[in-house]
């Protein structure tokens, strides 16, 4: 196979005409192919990706699945699509061909005779396609609306390195031939057509010209229409023409507006036209999409090379592939929440021309080619637009809401800095350069958009405007309309400069290894820096304040540094807030003068989440509660900054109980590791305590003071939700048996606290279709030691309905003769006087669970995991059970599951008063789910007989055997945010 650049060429004539009432198009397409490769050809791979929509085995309905679990998408009628009704001839004569054995919407074409290089076919075939409702991915229809994208038969790439066949994908986009495209387009003659390329027809020229005129007058728009005009009896046809493009999409609808500008290019003064099509959806926002459109062609233009058409359009439309998508000379947008959002996914889109369009690069295999290039051009555009711009209009119109978040003062680059701090500190992100699939979700945003927008903005701020925008549009000439690959933008940056640039290709680019300067400390006219990271990469020591005053860039080096650098009498701070792609901005910063020289400055702020890179935060919020024995609490959360992970956390919540007049209250300090190996993905040791009363006498609480140290395993693949850790803790708190065993006042005497340590394993895959986890544990303490065994499996119908199924096996390995049965094994939930522990938050901790008082009713999935309250089936020698619960398996999320509990297990306490039940108990009924399973009620239908008996005599009614569970630890959004 020869290694040379060639480039295929492809030139379409397509005939197509919409049905509105069907929600379909009828299709004739002739292709001029010509071999400009080396090599002869027997066949041609052809993309048909309307069969992506087909059902659930394709390539786009398991991505789906993989993603966002099983939704009713692809086994719907209306959400299905697909293409048929192909008749592939060559040169007029029939040929053969075939589908993908693997891929429907991938098919093979053999040629009746090779196509030598240099030679032209002329390639025919009619089509169908079945337009799917748009809330699957990119092609689609919401009503009569229509998106009309990746439509027809598209002949795949043929590069230097073969055939480049691909299945459709929603997270991942494509790569095709350049050509030209002559396309004819029927529809009802009410319908406005937005397409790629130029409009031939001067009749509906005049007519859209006259909508903008109508556009232009309107004063104010009426709210969203969702109606939509009856389509007209007669029809038109609409033709639009474009070279030097390899795609081609449109957008029909019967309630456009239009709006019309021009914009002059910077350099050869060209004008081109632009246009904004919408409907009355977000209309107010659209009033400025001309402007949006106008400056993104002109800053690109300026940056990189002229833009090379005639036309460019956005169109807001339903859209179910997030914020917009680009095709060339068009873009297509859904809704935005504020101005500033609006006018960043338009200017997005459009800049998508350049790499997307122009330079038609492979963004399934190099995604960061394109969208990761492009998130660099958006930052540095926001930049240059709104040199004060902040980050918080992308969200709110009004700054009080950013107030209140504490990020009203946060520039546009900080939300890709964020993003790309969230998996990175997790040591959960992945190298730029993979390809599309290889992706975790999270990271598709994070590593292809915002750390390769940042690494060459680090780079553009290290070379220099000129420099850097003199190589750009070198790559832009020498690459436009050729496909160019990773090593050609590298072979034209190391041309023309001679730094050395592997630290950004290889290891910002190509790995996972972290960037991570320390300022250390100044003296003489120097400064002392340390490189704490893996990259090499260039540093920049600068004067901080209000803006940056005086800067110098140093190469990268290993180890610590002295940098000659007069501060004066100004704080140092190495880069610029924001600036670059580093794991840690904490330790860039040195004041002059002062106590805590490399400490940034201490703020204050209510309802923090996001860190703010140039503070160290302390964030405050008012608390309360309430329990049975404490009654009313209040008091204040002290908290460190949730995302990104911190090195350091803690939350401080103390609280006055008006019940007890004691202090209660919870508290929590977290020392996180993200060490630089392939072994462990993060070492993390905490230390919690609590103090929460056991009745309403002053001095009447328990205590508990427990340590822990996790080391999460790296994962083997991090696309794969797959996790093992290993728990090392240890627990001093005060003794249930004092508290249950004689309800006497607790005192000084340490004797009434114990020490238990626990050892846990644990294995968790997060798949969205099949989750699973195993816990094995080792429990020790004075007095005892147990094994246990949980395991737990969600077998998914469709949303989040689900056939759930627990096994949990304990035993004990040593016991001694007098160990309070406390201690013991049991068929029951845990409750409140079984948790030993003090693991979770119980409303009435320590009053009878078989007394009726509704919130002695509270329990935990623990042990045995059964809902009802029972005495039986506590043991200490074994115990085995299995809880099964399962939703009805239809299309409607229902909170509602049937449940069975059954459990197995040794020697029991016996009770006198009750004849003994044996050693199997069973119980089953309906369980209802509310806020993420936070909180659950479970309402029982029917029990072993002596549980029943038993039930009888502790209720007097049935309401008063409804059980519920509330898991407030599953709101905690530092557990949340660590496991995004």
């Amino acid at each position: 196979m020869a290694q040379d650049y060639f480039q295929q060429e492809v030139n379409y004539t397509i005939k197509v005409k919409l049905n509105d009432v069907n929600h379909s198009i009828s299709a004739f397409e002739e292709i001029q192919y010509k071999n400009n490769s080396p090599d002869d050809l027997d066949f041609i791979y052809f993309h048909l990706w309307p069969n992506a929509y087909k059902n659930n085995e394709t390539a786009l309905g398991k991505q789906k699945i993989m993603l966002g679990g099983k939704r009713k998408y692809l086994n719907h009628p209306e959400q299905k699509g697909f293409i048929d009704s192909l008749d592939f001839k060559v040169d007029g004569k029939t040929v053969n061909w075939e589908y993908d054995p693997v891929h429907i919407d991938i098919c093979k074409v053999y040629l009746n005779q090779s196509l030598k290089s240099g030679e032209k076919i002329t390639i025919t075939t009619p089509f169908y396609v079945h337009i799917p409702k748009g809330v699957v991915s990119r092609l689609g229809h919401i009503d009569q609306s229509y998106q009309m994208t990746q439509w027809y038969p598209k002949p795949a790439v043929y590069d230097k390195f073969g055939w480049q066949q691909m299945p459709y994908l929603n997270m991942g986009e494509f790569y095709s031939e350049f050509g030209s495209f002559d396309v004819s387009i029927t529809v009802p003659e009410n319908y406005l057509v937005a397409a790629t390329g130029n409009l031939q027809n001067e009749e509906e020229k005049s007519k859209i010209l006259k909508k903008v005129e109508e556009t232009g007058e309107i004063s104010e728009f009426n709210s969203e229409d969702k109606s939509f005009p009856p389509s007209s009896a007669s029809y038109k046809t609409v033709r639009f023409k474009e070279e030097d493009i390899h795609d081609f999409a449109w957008f029909a609808d019967k309630r456009f507006h239009v709006l019309k500008g021009e914009v002059k290019l910077p350099h050869s003064g060209r004008t081109v036209n632009t246009w904004a099509y919408f409907t009355n959806k977000s209309a107010h926002r659209w009033q400025r999409a001309i402007e949006y459109i106008n400056d993104a062609v002109y800053y690109y233009s300026l940056w990189y090379g002229d833009y090379p058409y005639d036309h460019c359009t956005a169109v807001q439309a339903p859209l179910s592939a997030g914020g917009g998508m680009e095709y060339p000379t068009i873009t297509v947008i859904s809704g935005s929440p504020s101005d500033m959002a609006l006018e960043m996914v338009i200017m997005h889109e459009v800049g998508h021309n350049w790499f997307y369009g122009i330079l038609g690069s492979d963004e399934r295999t190099y995604p960061w080619m394109d969208e990761g290039i492009n998130s660099f051009s958006e930052m540095r555009y926001m930049d240059a637009k709104y040199p004060k711009n902040r980050f918080y209009k992308m969200l709110f119109e009004e700054e009080g809401p950013a107030k209140l978040l504490g990020i009203h003062d946060q520039n546009y680059k900080f939300y890709h800095n964020i993003s790309f701090l969230v998996n990175s500190r997790r040591n959960l992100d992945q190298p730029v350069n993979l390809e599309s699939e290889e992706f975790e979700m999270i990271n598709y945003g994070s590593m292809v958009y915002s750390k390769t927008g940042l690494c060459f903005y680090y780079l553009k701020e290290y070379m220099g405007d000129e420099k850097f925008d003199a190589i750009m549009k070198e790559y832009y000439e020498t690459w436009k309309f050729k496909h160019p690959y990773p090593d050609d933008l590298r072979d034209i940056f190391e041309k023309n400069t001679d730094k050395e640039l592997s630290w950004f290709f290889d290891d910002l680019l190509g790995s996972t290894k972290k960037l991570d300067y320390k300022l250390l400390k100044e003296k003489d006219g120097k400064v002392l820096v340390k490189n704490s990271g893996q990259v090499n990469g260039p540093v920049m020591v600068g004067t901080s304040g209000k803006s940056l005053e005086k800067s110098k860039w140093v190469d990268g080096f290993d180890g610590k540094k002295w940098i000659d650098f007069d501060a004066g009498e100004n704080n140092i701070q190495l880069f610029s807030s924001n600036l670059v792609p580093e794991i840690n901005q904490k330790n860039n910063y040195l004041k002059n003068k002062g106590l805590c020289k490399r400490k940034e400055p201490v703020g204050v702020r209510l309802l923090g989440i996001l860190e703010k890179p140039e503070r160290t935060m302390v964030n405050v919020l008012p608390a309360g509660g309430w329990n049975y024995h404490n009654g009313f609490m209040l008091g204040g959360l002290l908290y460190s900054d949730v995302i990104p992970l911190s090195g350091f956390e803690y939350q401080l919540m103390p609280m006055y109980s008006f019940g007890s007049g004691d202090l209660a209250g919870m508290g929590h300090l977290g020392f996180n590791f993200v060490p630089y190996s392939n072994t462990f993905q993060r070492i993390s040791f905490s230390v919690t305590g609590r103090q929460f009363a056991w009745n309403n006498q002053s001095g009447n609480y328990y205590q508990k003071l427990a340590a822990s140290i996790m080391f999460r395993l790296a994962r083997k693949q991090v696309n794969k939700p797959v996790d093992n850790e290993i728990r090392l803790g240890y627990s001093y708190a005060t003794d249930m048996e004092y508290i249950i065993g004689y309800h006497s006042e607790i005192t000084s005497n340490m004797d009434q606290f114990r020490q238990i340590i626990n050892i846990d394993f644990i294995h968790r895959n997060k798949r969205k279709t099949g989750p699973y986890h195993v816990q094995l544990g080792l429990q020790g303490s004075d007095g005892f030691l147990k094994g246990s065994v949980e395991a737990s499996y969600k077998h998914i119908y469709i949303y989040k309905n689900s056939l759930d199924i627990r096994f949990y096996g304990g035993a004990f390995l040593s016991r001694s003769d007098d160990l309070s049965g406390i201690y013991n094994l049991t068929v029951s939930g845990t409750n409140g006087s079984s948790d030993y522990m003090y693991e979770e938050l119980y409303l009435a901790r320590f009053e009878d669970p078989a007394g009726k008082n509704i919130n002695t009713s509270q329990f935990s999935r623990g042990m045995g995991g059964f809902a009802a309250y029972t005495p039986f089936g506590q043991t200490d020698e074994y115990l085995l059970a299995l809880n099964v619960s399962s939703s009805l398996p239809v299309s409607k999320d229902i909170p509602f599951q049937f449940y069975v509990n059954a459990a197995y297990f040794g020697n029991a306490v016996q009770y006198e008063q009750w004849d003994d039940p044996g050693s199997f108990l069973y119980e089953g009924g309906v369980k209802f789910q509310a806020f993420n399973d936070v909180f659950e009620l479970y309402f029982p239908v029917f029990m072993t007989e002596a549980m029943n008996d038993y039930t009888n005599s502790i209720t007097d009614n049935y309401f008063q055997r409804i059980r519920f569970t509330l898991n407030l630890s599953k709101m905690n959004l530092f557990d949340l945010a660590k496991e995004l």
